[in-house]
């Protein structure tokens, strides 16, 4: 599903370039200033994870002490949005497959004995090669903890479309 240009509400909102990894709020298109931003509370835990990897995933604000976050209570898992920037992607494709194999590794600890087919929610915004017109898709995976290694290749495939 196409998504709107991220560096341009980026440049409405006055905020920093988004280069690399970056963590989009889950209301980032509605959003009138930083301070209506809500965040997936998972994004704690996934961040921690990608740091244990050495895996930097960005923020928009650069002070995040006042961050709001949205808990969701269900069975189902959602995790934060990510941004994926063209040239980021391009110069570490690996780095999205460690990133997906550790919070599988997570979920798989996690929902060990709460449920039998625990349901996963991720989303990314992939910002496509420049030469193709620079417009960003969204890309949202709800499945099992298994089909997230099936997802590299597949973002790999919408980014060059």
């Amino acid at each position: 599903m196409e998504y709107i240009d991220v560096r341009k509400k980026i440049a409405e909102l006055s905020l920093s370039e988004a280069n690399g990894l970056i963590f989009l709020p889950k209301n980032f298109e509605t959003a009138t200033c930083i301070d209506d931003f809500i965040y997936q509370d998972s994004l704690k835990v996934v961040n921690k994870l990608m740091r244990q990897e050495g895996i930097s995933i960005g923020r928009l604000e650069e002070n995040n002490t006042s961050t709001k976050y949205y808990v969701e209570n269900d069975i189902t898992w959602i995790g934060p949005t990510i941004f994926i920037a063209y040239s980021f992607w391009t110069e570490n494709q690996n780095l999205i497959s460690i990133g997906l194999s550790m919070i599988a590794s997570y979920l798989t600890d996690f929902f060990k004995g709460k449920s039998k087919s625990p349901k996963v929610k991720l989303d990314y915004v992939l910002e496509k090669n420049p030469k193709n017109g620079k417009k960003n898709i969204r890309f949202t995976y709800e499945g099992d903890i298994d089909g997230l290694d099936k997802l590299p290749s597949i973002l790999e495939k919408l980014k060059d479309e």
